[in-house]
This record gives structure tokens, C-alpha cells and sequence, in this order.
């Protein structure tokens, strides 16, 4: 529920003109950190209810990504920005602390590494079908930090997971050999792979009303 609030706030951000990929960006930091709240302050989220959550979250995530915002414009009709600004603050260096003040785990990697592991399939089956796995990967890649994967694994596994995920729209290929053509995989790569691919299906079969596996 969290990752909606964020969205939706992030959907009012984005009618400013932003381009496809930055709201992706901030969508996807927004889940993240949202997770991470979640996941390691759940005392702190139940007292803000969820919303002033996801509001520091995307405000944070606006900072990181030099999106211009205003705070007023996320809020529900009958708050006002001094009532929570202090809560608000509050998350955000919650946030900052867990990060350990290094804005560059925010989470954003896995979409350039996408990109990257798109542009290493040049020379594979999939190559005509490169630009729409491409942009069906980063959609899940927001998705997939909804869940826990990017808790449990390296980035760079969630993004695997992401391609490998895309790509069996235009492959009946399972995972394991279409990511065999891209790197060179180790047992572990290929665990952390697979788990990241079942929580981000499991996040999906979760918003489609699907019981998770």
C-alpha cells in the first residue's frame, strides 16, 4: 500500500513534463526506500501510517534524482505542510542514516544496469526484441523494489531478474540460460537470480490477486 501512496505521489510530480525514464527513476527510489522503512523501521511506519511515509520517501527520492517538487502538492486536503513537515524530516534522515548519508545506494543502479545487460544481448536471439525488453525490464525493475529482492540480493541480480523476466515474452528460455548468455554466472549469481525472480512475481501475482508461491 505503501508503494502505491508513493506512486500516485509520484504520478502528481511527474505532470510537471518529466521525461519517461526520470519518473521511473524516482519511482523506483521511491519503492526502495519505502521498502527499507518497511522492512528495518516498522514502528516508525505504523505511528506515520503509511502516507508520511511514503511522502518522505518520494520527497527524498525527488532530492536524489534533482527532480524539483512541493511538498504541498503531495499532501491530502486538510494537511498542511507545517503540521507535517517535522514528521517528515524525521523519516527522511531515517532514511539518510540507513543509506549511511550515501545517496548512491539508493536503489537507481539497477536501471542503468539493465540498460547494460539489454546492450550485452546484442549479439543473442533476442537482439530484434532488445528495445521492448529493455522497457519491460525497467517497469518491473520499479515493480521488483515493491518487494523484497532488492533487500535479499545485489542489485545487479534484480536487474538479471528483470531481463530474464522481459525476455520470456520473445523466449520460452527459463532464466538460468538466458542469463548464461549474458555473463558469466556462478552458482550464487544464479540463486540470487531466482530469488529475486520469485519475489518480483510474487509482488506481481500479488497486485493481479494471485496467491503468491
Amino acid at each position: 500500500m505503501m508503494c502505491d501512496f508513493a506512486r500516485a505521489m509520484v504520478s502528481c510530480v511527474s505532470n510537471s513534463g518529466l521525461d519517461r525514464e526520470t519518473i521511473q527513476q524516482v519511482e523506483l527510489l521511491s519503492c526502495h526506500l519505502v521498502q527499507l522503512l518497511f522492512v528495518l523501521c516498522p514502528d516508525l511506519v505504523a505511528e506515520s501510517h503509511g502516507f508520511l511515509a511514503a511522502c518522505a520517501a518520494v520527497t527524498l527520492s525527488c532530492k536524489i534524482a534533482s527532480v524539483p517538487m512541493e511538498l504541498k502538492n503531495l499532501l491530502r486536503e486538510g494537511m498542511s505542510e507545517s503540521d507535517v513537515l517535522a514528521d517528515i524530516f524525521r523519516l527522511q534522515l531515517v532514511l539518510m542514516r540507513i543509506l549511511q548519508f550515501d545517496l548512491s545506494r539508493g536503489g537507481e543502479e539497477v536501471l542503468d544496469q539493465v540498460k547494460d545487460i539489454c546492450r550485452g544481448m546484442a549479439e543473442t536471439d533476442l537482439s530484434p526484441h532488445i528495445s521492448r525488453i529493455d522497457e519491460r525490464a525497467r517497469a518491473l525493475a520499479v515493480m521488483a523494489h515493491m518487494g523484497f529482492a532488492p533487500v535479499v540480493v545485489p542489485s545487479r541480480a534484480v536487474a538479471l531478474a528483470c531481463v530474464a523476466i522481459a525476455a520470456r515474452r520473445f523466449s520460452h528460455a527459463l532464466p538460468s540460460p538466458v542469463i548464461d548468455g549474458i555473463i558469466e554466472a556462478t552458482p550464487q549469481d544464479r540463486v540470487n537470480v531466482h530469488t529475486a525472480v520469485r519475489e518480483t512475481m510474487n509482488v506481481f501475482r500479488l497486485r493481479a490477486g494471485v496467491p503468491t508461491r
